[in-house]
């Protein structure tokens, strides 16, 4: 006797159930290089890598609106646009510039999605959890959350508009087929290996020259610190499986201190110009309720980032004492 058919219906909550699982924030996969590679090589086994991590996580966006999701994909568009930054010898001008255009526009979609997600899990949630009975906050989080469903929703509409969609058929047809060889570059026959040291020696001079008195930084010096150490973890990243070994992860470890200090510090003057957005946009607020609860947060956010400020020289002074790795 056949089995008996299952419903439409419960076909549907299945297949819903299905893709739910199967869409999980994917982190960028590593990158293994071999030795004997080329620069060209390297930068297509970099698109490749960069490529599927940013469809993967189009998936998550799409399904769930994962917010993770839509950090990874952000993540994704940042490392091939510093790949970009990173192999800019190898490639046209006109061409790079004209990728990394689209690849910015991309990133541009997703900002303001992770300037809330950021937002509320590392300034609300752990005000909320030390003030568990304050009104005033749990009120200014309920809009919180409002608006980052809406910048999460506007991500995943975006995803499925015409412009994202002619964007990123460019970006991947341009990077696969291989076009950015066309000029015969000499570079791009070159080991892998060599430009690599060459490259993070550079990226690691500029850094360390740029770092000196550190504590002595503004705002906008810090901010252009972090871009360069930025820079330098992407290209350990997508080299790093040519430095194996305790030197490199010490390197790594050291570095990503530095820049985790110092993106507190650039979430710190964000959420500043998130309290500005909630007081404008959120009208389920009334002004005493909105003024009590953004004097807590400013408060809070204040004293993180001058505890992340008193850090950074201890970090900085424990980077600049490592021993060069690509020697």
């Amino acid at each position: 006797m056949p089995p008996t058919p299952e419903p439409p219906a419960k076909i549907r909550r299945k297949a819903a159930a299905a893709a739910k699982i199967a869409a999980k924030p994917q982190k960028a996969p590593r990158i293994k290089i071999p030795r004997r590679a080329t620069v060209g090589e390297a930068f297509a086994l970099i698109g490749q890598s960069g490529l599927g991590h940013l469809h993967a996580n189009e998936i998550c966006v799409r399904a769930v609106r994962d917010k993770e999701g839509i950090h990874q994909l952000r993540v994704s568009v940042r490392r091939l646009r510093s790949a970009l930054a990173l192999f800019r010898d190898l490639i046209p001008e006109r061409e790079r510039r004209d990728i990394a255009r689209r690849l910015k526009w991309i990133a541009k979609q997703c900002a303001e999605a992770r300037e809330w997600d950021v937002f509320q899990d590392e300034l609300i949630a752990p005000l909320r959890k030390a003030l568990p009975n304050d009104p005033a906050l749990d009120a200014f989080a309920d809009e919180v959350e409002k608006l980052r469903e809406a910048a999460a929703a506007k991500v995943a509409n975006t995803l499925d508009g015409a412009q994202y969609t002619k964007n990123i058929l460019k970006v991947e047809s341009w990077w696969k087929g291989g076009g950015w060889l066309k000029t015969a570059n000499p570079l791009a026959i070159e080991t892998a290996v060599d430009f690599s040291r060459a490259r993070i020696r550079r990226f690691h001079r500029r850094l360390c020259k740029q770092g000196k008195r550190v504590d002595r930084f503004d705002e906008k010096r810090l901010h252009n610190l972090r871009i360069r150490a930025k820079k330098l973890r992407y290209a350990m990243d997508f080299f790093g499986s040519l430095y194996p070994g305790k030197a490199a992860r010490a390197y790594r470890i050291a570095l990503d201190d530095i820049k985790d200090c110092l993106g507190v510090l650039n979430d710190a003057t964000a959420a500043r110009q998130l309290l500005a957005a909630v007081e404008k946009r959120a009208h389920g607020l009334d002004p005493a309720t909105f003024a009590h609860a953004a004097k807590i947060i400013t408060g809070w956010n204040a004293a993180r980032r001058e505890s992340k400020l008193k850090q950074i020289p201890g970090s900085w002074n424990r980077f600049a004492k490592l021993r060069p790795i690509w020697k």
